[in-house]
């Protein structure tokens, strides 16, 4: 192989590495851009299972209250009841 060969080569193997760093530099791009994507649905998702969690919390600080008051009536209706029978 004489110096021109090599160097046609040397040029050649240098067009190749050009050629797929870009490609590895276009896949890495895509790939933020997803990660970028997915960070954006996550936090999004994030926020609406705070919201839901919240919304939860006081539904059941409601359906608690609800069982102390129906406790409540199931207690004066025992009272009331027992005072009946007594007289």
């Amino acid at each position: 192989m004489n110096t021109d060969e090599r160097i046609d080569a040397l040029a050649q193997n240098l067009h190749l590495l050009g050629s797929i760093q870009r490609d590895f530099e276009n896949k890495v791009d895509q790939f933020q851009t997803q990660v970028l994507q997915f960070q954006t649905e996550v936090r999004q998702s994030f926020r609406v299972l705070t919201e839901l969690h919240r919304d939860n919390e006081k539904r059941m600080g409601q359906v608690m209250d609800a069982i102390t008051r129906l406790a409540n009536i199931a207690a004066n209706h025992e009272e009331r009841l027992d005072r009946l029978e007594g007289q």
